[in-house]
């Protein structure tokens, strides 16, 4: 796995996968008691017109991008979240009894925030 195919998965299995998740729990929340908010949170998304649920559905998915192209940039170290980190070396590597490949390097740009927004847009 190289970084472009790791990015492309992070995209198909979480981000997608995380926003099918929240409209669908927005049409039916799941459960077996949902709480009463998740419920009046469902009717008044049932209730919404066709383009005010498009609206929601867009914020929905652009918030799940938003959030993980930040953490891309974090990784990438061209977004600082605290000093200890930016005076450290973070490394995201994938090992395999073969070999160890380097995914991400903040002391080196690795560009993962590009390709993750590149694939998500």
């Amino acid at each position: 796995m190289d970084q472009e195919e790791f990015v492309e998965a992070v995209y198909k299995y979480i981000a997608l996968r995380a926003s099918t998740d929240v409209i669908e729990t927005l049409k039916k929340p799941v459960g077996r008691r949902p709480s009463r908010e998740a419920i009046q949170r469902s009717e008044k998304y049932e209730n919404l017109s066709g383009e005010a649920k498009e609206m929601c559905d867009w914020v929905a998915k652009e918030s799940i991008n938003t959030a993980l192209f930040g953490f891309f940039c974090v990784l990438d170290g061209v977004r600082n979240i605290n000093a200890t980190i930016a005076n450290s070396r973070l490394r995201l590597t994938l090992e395999t009894e073969s070999e160890t490949i380097i995914l991400s390097d903040n002391t080196e740009f690795s560009g993962l925030h590009d390709l993750y927004n590149s694939i998500s847009r």
